[in-house]
């Protein structure tokens, strides 16, 4: 079991570094002296070397790939087209030469994940890894003992690269008390912009007001929802886990989350120094939030989604691409659901924007 969680880590390692999820190379390798080694782990190194590549980065660190292992990784997301053929030569060319492993990755759809996340763990299906954060279940399931304890020791030992590069801070920060269960992201993110993107051929037959800010967005809204009986469309298809309001009305107001995932927010005021700690809001006990509140009471009551969207459990973005909603408000993924709106034939074009800066014209074409 020890070995094969040093095989199945150290693949991992392999695959971040292929794909390009974080900055891993060149680092030095914590714990490979071999003066002390016994007999059998002389012979499953010399195992090893039968089975991997001399120029592989592997090669003679200590590392047990005797046997070929394929590592089950389940992330967050709709399956990119071509995967298959990306991981035949993600396996063939790197990994197998490499680790002597081989990679699955299986994908939990956007749709639902929400249900099928806790489904997979708890069901007895093959799982190494799979993609958790603050949002994403991390805090239930470990508490569920349904992820590893790891310590220092075991990440010093088996992810020697990512040892030496993460910042010790964020060990620190992604532990739940004093257990680590998961290793973080090698990169910081600030910004999360969620963009609005809108039917244009709409827009062009009813006049409506073209949503380039929040004002504009939430008037557009409001004359979709009154020509619904004529056009079949919602204006917002929306659920209780898909929120596309809330976030482009931070970011009208300049507000961006303090850290991703949880509710405490800060207002930088358009400057590029760090803010000061009284920008700092907890959202829900906010005046900021109780205003956001009066005005989803008005889109409410002009009709802009569903009186049932609070029970929808279905996808935003498929009501989107399907024509049953006049908008969806999202991150970049709403601008895939915008191209995929216009690669229908009956289609015409969509207009996009984001509340603050950005402004896409005919999904695509970008004005600052």
């Amino acid at each position: 079991m020890k070995n094969k969680w040093m095989k199945k880590l150290s693949a991992f390692m392999a695959v971040v570094m292929a794909v390009g999820l974080c900055a891993c190379s060149g680092a030095k390798d914590a714990g490979q002296g071999e003066s002390n080694a016994d007999p059998a782990e002389e012979t499953a190194q010399t195992q090893t070397e039968e089975t991997i590549s001399q120029d592989s980065p592997y090669y003679g660190k200590g590392y047990d790939l005797a046997e070929t292992e394929t590592i089950v990784l389940y992330v967050l997301g709709d399956e990119p087209k071509d995967m298959g053929k990306v991981l035949e030569e993600v396996n063939q060319k790197y990994l197998l030469p490499n680790l002597n492993s081989t990679l699955d990755i299986k994908f939990l759809n956007w749709s639902d994940y929400q249900t099928k996340y806790s489904l997979v763990l708890a069901g007895g299906e093959n799982v190494d890894l799979i993609y958790t954060a603050s949002w994403c279940y991390y805090n239930e399931e470990a508490a569920k003992g349904a992820f590893k304890e790891m310590d220092m020791d075991f990440i010093q030992k088996y992810l020697p690269y990512t040892y030496e590069q993460q910042p010790e801070v964020s060990w620190e920060q992604a532990k739940i008390g004093e257990k680590l269960y998961a290793v973080p992201k090698g990169n910081a993110s600030f910004s999360n912009y969620d963009f609005i993107v809108a039917r244009q051929d709409l827009i062009d037959k009813y006049q409506l007001t073209k949503p380039e800010d929040w004002d504009s967005f939430k008037e557009f809204l409001k004359e979709l929802a009154a020509v619904q009986n004529e056009t079949g469309v919602v204006a917002l298809n929306t659920n209780a886990n898909r929120n596309q309001t809330l976030e482009p009305y931070l970011q009208a107001n300049g507000y961006d989350y303090f850290t991703e995932g949880f509710d405490y927010f800060y207002n930088a005021g358009g400057k590029a120094e760090l803010p000061g700690w009284d920008s700092v809001i907890y959202l829900y006990t906010s005046d900021l939030y109780l205003e956001y509140a009066k005005e989803m009471a008005e889109l409410a009551a002009a009709g802009v989604w569903s009186k049932d969207a609070i029970n929808d459990t279905n996808d935003a973005t498929a009501y989107f691409e399907n024509g049953t909603s006049g908008c969806i408000g999202w991150n970049f993924s709403a601008i895939d659901a915008g191209e995929n709106w216009k690669r229908r034939d009956w289609v015409p074009l969509v207009y996009t924007m984001c509340p603050l800066t950005f402004i896409w014209q005919e999904a695509g074409t970008m004005e600052i």
